[in-house]
């Protein structure tokens, strides 16, 4: 029936392959829960050693680091059941009933994704705001808007898909760096001709990184999507739309000197208590500039050399 297929990195899966135990257990299916550590340091291995004594889990730890896409693909190469349930290691269990209603799709889509939420109540930590927000805000939507684009609102965090899809459409492993990978993986899934629903089974994303971290994933995921667009990977985004519409209309050269005057307001802003969104757009819609421009240049400069 069901392989839960858990990748973790410097992370603590005890409480929920447990939580995961209990409601296979209640559901009485065939399943298996497949945790791989993608080589964490001894502290972390030593956290999650006990599950290598756990009936029904398949603890293994890696000895080379696989990266999140060879690492995804590894996991579903080994599955021994037809449904293959993908979640990350810092996933919150919210819903008594999680199992179950992925147990009750099963088979009548090809891919059906559950989403994800954050708490409605700020983190305390004053310096992971910013991501907390994010996530809240823009990150976090009903089923009803998901469904609407569904590869753009896919999340590799939680998802349940075939496991014959899985052998036909792979995480792209020469995809390297932080961001994109889902959606280019949702793309890819639709381009072979496959569907993805999405349902209100969301989990909740604990992970939340401190402003400086989440910034500069954040910098570093606009410049992977500016690569992926640019070699043809990828489509649309609502950043990359936003901003090519700025273009047409010759205001996207604008941006530079609206960041210039901006600056010390997005960067107070971004690292506040409550931070600004808009302002974070700003900041992503700089990055897109920068990055479109460097990438646009070397085309020019490669084609200038033939």
């Amino acid at each position: 029936m069901l392989s839960i297929l858990i990748p973790i990195y410097k992370q603590d899966a005890t409480k929920l392959v447990q939580e995961l135990l209990d409601q296979c257990e209640a559901e009485g299916i065939d399943y298996l829960i497949s945790v791989y550590d993608d080589k964490s340091t001894k502290k972390w291995r030593q956290i999650n050693s006990p599950l290598h004594h756990i009936f029904k889990v398949n603890y293994v730890e890696l000895s080379e680091n696989l990266g999140r896409a060879k690492i995804r693909n590894w996991l579903a190469a080994a599955a021994p059941h037809d449904y293959l349930l993908y979640l990350d290691g810092d996933t919150g269990i919210i819903s008594d009933s999680f199992i179950k209603k992925y147990v009750a799709v099963a088979g009548k889509y090809d891919v059906v994704s559950g989403g994800r939420t954050y708490t409605k109540k700020p983190t305390r930590s004053k310096k992971r705001r910013l991501h907390w927000k994010y996530g809240l805000h823009v990150e976090s939507q009903p089923a009803s808007v998901r469904n609407k684009k569904p590869a753009l609102y896919f999340h590799s965090n939680n998802f349940m898909v075939k496991a014959e899809v899985m052998s036909k459409v792979k995480f792209d492993e020469e995809h390297t760096g932080y961001g994109y990978e889902d959606i280019l993986f949702g793309e890819s899934l639709i381009d072979a001709g496959y569907t993805i629903h999405h349902i209100n089974n969301e989990t909740l994303h604990t992970g939340l990184e401190t402003t400086v971290d989440f910034l500069a994933k954040s910098k570093e995921a606009v410049h992977n999507l500016v690569k992926l667009q640019h070699n043809g990977k990828i489509g649309p985004t609502k950043l990359s739309t936003y901003y090519h519409k700025l273009e047409r209309y010759g205001m996207a050269s604008l941006i530079p000197a609206i960041y210039k005057l901006a600056s010390s307001r997005i960067t107070k802003s971004l690292h506040a208590e409550s931070p600004n969104l808009k302002y974070f757009q700003l900041q992503k819609l700089m990055w897109y500039f920068q990055f479109d421009k460097q990438m646009k240049a070397s085309s020019t400069d490669v084609r200038s050399s033939l």
